[in-house]
């Protein structure tokens, strides 16, 4: 493996920056922390990360391109004590007290650092980690709503593949068959529309929240087009319109039961063409949305969708893959410090 030098080009005593030159024949890279994966990119021309600095003593910081051709790594002697906050930009009451950043990782051990987030979103195979964080950062886990994997894959995204079928909660191709989700194989759709699919949601994630003691859920897969999910002709919804009126449906009403119940829900909303408006239609069962890949080619959200939907009373969580130069800016530039930059591990 050849060496990928790394260039420490700022650090505090939070942070470090650190750049390099892509080697010929990356198509990515993965960053480690302590010898845990922290993030990684499918991005071959990214030159620079900055990594978090955990509490004391020293911290080993590795990059690795995923073709495995190169990699480097380097040390840093962190100060003792609790580590410093970023300072957030002048933020009305209530802003995040760590100054608006979180992290998204379902797929990963959480890291030692978790702590330092305002919000950590994780799968619920590592729901117990998740709730030993303490407040006031606000602990999600992630959940679905409307892929239900099946019980042997070992996944719990509100309602199993298995409940699903024996309620008759699918959702139905034209010949009667439960449609499948074509992203996922080993995982079922569900009708968002179907009122018993709702209460069985509903039930299921709370007491999932309350075992755990958890703060609330990230909801994924709230679009407003199916086909993506699945081209199977779906008598139930021969449109978009009315597709994207029972999801809202579902959102606003198994949101708002939850809420009741003390729980934050945070729903990950698409529409092509434009998803403020769309996640502006669920501010009664949502306490935020995320906008996933906000401000990067392909994604979702804009200056002006963040701006509209903070306006709204919907705190923003922009997500994005790896932290990438000038989007925490632009999220910065319109949220007056309540907006939360969540990274993708």
């Amino acid at each position: 493996m050849n060496s990928l030098r790394l260039t420490v080009v700022k650090q505090t005593a939070l942070k470090v920056a650190v750049s390099w030159t892509p080697p010929v024949g990356a198509v990515g890279y993965q960053f480690f922390t302590d010898g845990v994966r922290v993030s990684n990119t499918q991005d071959a021309t990214r030159s620079s990360v900055t990594f978090a600095i955990p509490d004391g003593g020293v911290h080993s910081f590795q990059v690795v391109a995923t073709t495995g051709l190169a990699s480097g790594s380097f040390t840093v002697n962190a100060p003792p004590g609790p580590t410093p906050t970023p300072v957030p930009p002048p933020a009305p009451s209530g802003a995040w007290p760590k100054g608006g950043y979180g992290l998204w990782i379902p797929g990963h051990d959480l890291p030692g650092n978790a702590s330092t987030y305002d919000m950590v979103i994780t799968a619920d195979w590592q729901a117990a980690k998740l709730a030993a964080i303490p407040a006031p950062t606000k602990r999600l886990v992630y959940l679905s709503a409307i892929s239900c994997p099946s019980t042997a894959a070992g996944k719990f995204y509100g309602v199993s593949r298995e409940d699903l079928i024996a309620n008759g909660w699918y959702l139905k191709d034209n010949h009667g068959n439960p449609v499948v989700n074509e992203s996922y194989p080993d995982s079922t759709l569900a009708d968002p529309g179907n009122e018993g699919y709702r209460q069985g949601w509903i039930g299921r994630a709370s007491a999932f929240l309350k075992k755990y003691g958890l703060d609330g859920f990230e909801m994924d897969d709230v679009v407003a087009q199916l086909h993506g999910y699945s081209e199977a002709t779906i008598p139930a919804y021969p449109s978009d319109s009315m597709w994207e009126n029972a999801i809202t449906g579902f959102v606003n009403e198994v949101g708002a039961a939850l809420r009741a119940q003390g729980f934050y829900c945070l729903p990950n909303v698409y529409k092509s063409g434009g998803s403020e408006a769309f996640a502006a239609s669920m501010k009664a069962g949502a306490d935020g949305v995320m906008l996933e890949n906000c401000f990067q080619s392909g994604g979702v959200g804009s200056q002006q969708d963040v701006a509209q939907l903070l306006a709204a009373g919907l705190d923003v969580i922009a997500l994005c893959e790896a932290p990438v130069a000038g989007k925490e800016a632009l999220l910065r530039g319109v949220d007056n410090g309540r907006g939360v930059y969540c990274i993708a591990g």
